[in-house]
């Protein structure tokens, strides 16, 4: 709980925004991530954290800036985030009037960026980790069955394999 309460939180905070820095950047804050999991844990420095996050069910550092991504995109598409940034996100059925697989399944539309730099915007991460969702998922209208079921899906599939 003490983990949940006031480490996470403070980590999250801002993740929107250094979440697309480059990895070296990361580096340190994956690093007191890891260190923090042992801590709650009781364990020592040496103890591998993946043991960790599957015991208590917690997100590792990459899932959990997915998590954070496509949780502030159901938000924003939702109407429950400010409104300026619902200008930066684009529906596949605000932009087509066809119906395709695409539009009914609540895609998003993301923007052709020329550098790569434009590609690592928060917007073009997120829009591309939302269109990875399945449609069940997508789907939900209540923020906390969506985080719910955004946060099980992406414990599915995340896998110790540096063991």
């Amino acid at each position: 709980m003490y983990l949940n309460a006031m480490i996470i939180p403070h980590l999250v905070y801002c993740i929107t925004s250094w979440s697309q820095s480059i990895k070296t950047v990361r580096k340190p804050l994956e690093s007191l991530y890891k260190s923090a999991l042992k801590i709650h844990d009781k364990k020592p420095r040496r103890y591998h954290h993946c043991q960790i996050l599957n015991k208590y069910e917690i997100l590792n550092f990459e899932n959990l800036i997915k998590h954070s991504n496509v949780c502030l995109l159901f938000k924003i598409i939702h109407n429950a985030a400010a409104p300026p940034l619902k200008r930066y996100v684009t529906l596949c059925s605000e932009k087509s009037t066809r119906t395709t697989r695409s539009v009914t399944r609540g895609k998003c539309s993301v923007p052709q960026r020329k550098t790569v730099f434009g590609k690592s915007s928060c917007f073009c991460i997120a829009m591309t980790q939302w269109n990875t969702l399945p449609t069940d998922i997508i789907s939900c209208r209540s923020p906390h069955t969506f985080s719910h079921l955004a946060k099980r899906w992406l414990l599915s599939g995340q896998e110790c394999t540096h063991l």
